[in-house]
Formats: C-alpha cells, structure tokens, sequence
C-alpha cells in the first residue's frame, strides 16, 4: 500500500507493506503512479527485461532502484507491468522488471528520488519506508 504525500516543497511516497519484497515493489509502482496517468495506455508487450540488483543498505538500495528505473521511463519510454522480487543468497534483492512501451501522458514530473530520511521502520508485524522526491 503507498500513498502520495506533500514534503516541504517535494513530494513523498509513504510505503507500508508485510514484507522487503513488496516494500520494493510498492515503492516502484508509487512513484509510477504519481509520475503517469491512471490510464497508462500500456501496450502489454515485454519490449525489455530489466534485472536490478540491491546490494548493502536495503533503504539506498530501494532509492538507487527508484532513481534507475525513473531514468529508464525518461530516457527509453519503458514502464514496468510486471515486476518480481527475490531475496538472493547473500542477503540482496534482484529486481526483475518486464517492460513496456509507454504511450500515456506524464501526470507530474520527478527529478529523482532523495536520501532524504529513508529508514524502514518495523511496527509489529508492518514495514514502513518513506521516500522523498524531488520535484
């Protein structure tokens, strides 16, 4: 679950999910759905699989996959439709993305994702992550 919220001048995504993986996954679907219309006007057609791996500190990692994947839509027009999440052997996450055409139009713009605050929080049996963006 993510919702959008204003940060002094910027803009936020507050994440909460079960688990890392679907933390990951929330934060990139997010920020996407800030950045694009509701209607993507997807052509479900894998044009790229992106592989990215998060390695060390989970928090930069997540913001370093928002920042690559946002360039990706920038500079290539590819969006994620499906999007995997595994836990590697040495205690990482490889991020699976299968990409498609965008041909929607942009809602808002991001410059990138900050290290602004980011830290996972745990409350029970709940993860929280706030990320900030820069607009």
């Amino acid at each position: 679950m993510h919702k959008i919220i204003d940060y002094s001048g910027d803009v936020a995504l507050h994440i909460t999910s079960k688990n890392i993986e679907s933390l990951i996954k929330e934060a990139i679907y997010g920020m996407l759905d800030y950045l694009v219309d509701e209607n993507k006007n997807l052509k479900i057609e894998t044009k790229k699989t992106l592989n990215y791996l998060i390695e060390g500190n989970i928090e930069d990692g997540i913001v370093d996959a928002l920042n690559f994947f946002l360039k990706t839509f920038y500079i290539e027009k590819l969006i994620p439709y499906r999007i995997y999440i595994k836990k590697t052997n040495s205690g990482g996450f490889n991020i699976k993305a299968f990409m498609s055409e965008f041909r929607g139009n942009l809602k808002n713009y991001i410059k990138a994702a900050t290290y602004c605050e980011n830290k996972i929080i745990q409350n029970n049996d709940t993860l929280a992550f706030t990320v900030v963006f820069d607009v």
